[in-house]
């Protein structure tokens, strides 16, 4: 791996976020299990202080899941 620094800030910048649970336990045998989460306005202020783009979402369930948006 090569870095480079550079005085040079570009325009805009890449990063990741990632929320949500550390840990989820699942029963075994249910049919269906609903868990629902929120990040609410209040809390991600208070790590950003300028506007964001989300570039894609992503959400890791091994093809068991599915995800609901509600905006």
């Amino acid at each position: 791996m090569t870095l480079f620094l550079t005085p040079n800030l570009r325009s805009y910048n890449l990063g990741y976020l990632i929320t949500g649970q550390e840990k989820l336990a699942l029963e075994p045998g249910q049919q269906e299990v609903i868990k629902t989460s929120s990040c609410p306005g209040s809390c991600t202020v208070e790590k950003m202080s300028d506007t964001i783009y989300i570039k894609t979402a992503h959400v890791h369930m091994h093809y068991l899941g599915k995800l609901s948006l509600k905006y």
